[in-house]
C-alpha cells in the first residue's frame, strides 16, 4: 500500500484531481465538498443514502473522510501523538486512520465518531488537562462550539434546549459565558446593580436568568437570552447606551483630526483617550497663539495647530 506522505504529496494536485483515499483507491472532491470513491458503503447509518461513497454527494466512506480531514484549516485541527491532523467530534479526536482492531468498529480511528487511536486519545487527555475553572469555581470544558460547558443540569431557563450547560454545544451558563469572556477578551457578561453575573442574549440586552418578574407576557424570569429582563440588568442597558453615546460624539469631534502626523509624541489613540475623559471637548488654537491665552479659562482639551493642520501642541484643563 501507498505510504502516507505520498497519498498526502497526491492532495497537493490542482482541485478537481483525481487523489487517493487511505484505502489507496482514486477518490474525487464532490459537489459538497468532501471526497468520494463511489465504492459501496454497506449498510449506512443515516437511512437517506443508497449505500454508496458519493460519488458526488451523499455519504462518504471512512478511507474519503481521511481525505476530508487533511483538507481542513489548520485552525480547525490538533495535532495527535503521530503528528496526524484529527479533528474533535463530541468531546473526542480523530486522525481517520485505520489502526484499530476491534470488534465494534470498522478498525478506522473515527472520523466522526466511535473508538479512536491510542494517538487521539493521547490528545484528549492533553485537552482535557486544559480544563478551566468558571466564575463560581466549578470545571469546564471547551466544547465543539468553541464555547465553555460545565455540565450542569437544570441551570438554564431556555425554550431552545434542554437546561443543561452544554456538555459540548448550545447553550452554556452565565458562570461559563463568564469564562468565555476572560478566555478570548471580550466583555459580554457583567455583574448587575444586584451583583448578579448578566450575560448579553440575543437581543443585545443584558439578563441574569433569575426570577424576579411580574410581566403577563413572559415566565417571570429575566431572560436568559431574550425577551423582558430585570430592573438591574436594564441599568446595565443604559449603561451601555450612555457610553457609546458618549464615544460617538468624541469621535464625531475627533474625526477633523484624522490622518493628521503628531509632531509631538502623542498618538493619535492617546489623543482620542484624552479626549473622551475631557467628555469630548476640544479647543483649537492656531500655531502662533499660546494655548494658556486662548479659552484658557475653558475645560477640556486644547491644542495647537500649524497652518498645514497638523496638531503640534496639546494641553489638558480639568
Amino acid at each position: 500500500m501507498e505510504s502516507l506522505s505520498k497519498k498526502m504529496m497526491s492532495l497537493l494536485k490542482p482541485a478537481n484531481t483525481t487523489v487517493y483515499n487511505l484505502d489507496n483507491v482514486t477518490a474525487k472532491r464532490g459537489t459538497t465538498g468532501k471526497f468520494y470513491c463511489g465504492r459501496k458503503l454497506g449498510q449506512c447509518q443515516c437511512g437517506f443514502c443508497d449505500g454508496y461513497c458519493g460519488p458526488t454527494n451523499g455519504c462518504n466512506c471512512s478511507a474519503c473522510k481521511w481525505l476530508d480531514i487533511q483538507q481542513l484549516p489548520l485552525d480547525k485541527v490538533k495535532t495527535n501523538k503521530a503528528g496526524c491532523r484529527a479533528i474533535n467530534n463530541n468531546g473526542r479526536h480523530y486522525c481517520g486512520r485505520k489502526l484499530l482492531s476491534c470488534s465494534c468498529c470498522d478498525g478506522y480511528c473515527g472520523p466522526t465518531s466511535g473508538c479512536n487511536c491510542a494517538d487521539c486519545k493521547w490528545l484528549d487527555e492533553k485537552v482535557g488537562a486544559s480544563t478551566k475553572t468558571n466564575y463560581e469555581g466549578i470545571p469546564a470544558k471547551r466544547g465543539t462550539t468553541g464555547k465553555f460547558y460545565c455540565g450542569r443540569k437544570g441551570i438554564l431557563k431556555c425554550y431552545c434546549c434542554n437546561g443543561t450547560c452544554g456538555p459540548d454545544n448550545g447553550c452554556n451558563c452565565n458562570s461559563c459565558k463568564w469564562l468565555d469572556d476572560k478566555e478570548n477578551g471580550t466583555t459580554n457578561v457583567k455583574f448587575n446593580k444586584a451583583g448578579v453575573l448578566a450575560a448579553k442574549g440575543d437581543t443585545g440586552r443584558y439578563y441574569c436568568g433569575k426570577k424576579t418578574l411580574t410581566c403577563y407576557c413572559c415566565n417571570g424570569y429575566c431572560g436568559p437570552t431574550n425577551g423582558c429582563n430585570c430592573v438591574n440588568c436594564q441599568a446595565l442597558d443604559k449603561e451601555e447606551a450612555e457610553a457609546k453615546e458618549i464615544a460617538l460624539k468624541t469621535a464625531g469631534v475627533l474625526k477633523e483630526f484624522i490622518g493628521s502626523v503628531m509632531d509631538k509624541d502623542v498618538s493619535l489613540d492617546v489623543l482620542c483617550s484624552i479626549a473622551g475623559a475631557e467628555q469630548g471637548f476640544v479647543h483649537k488654537a492656531g500655531i502662533n497663539n499660546a494655548v494658556e491665552s486662548n479659552l484658557s479659562n475653558e475645560k477640556g482639551l486644547h491644542v495647537n495647530i500649524n497652518d498645514r493642520g497638523v496638531i503640534v501642541g496639546y494641553k489638558i484643563l480639568k
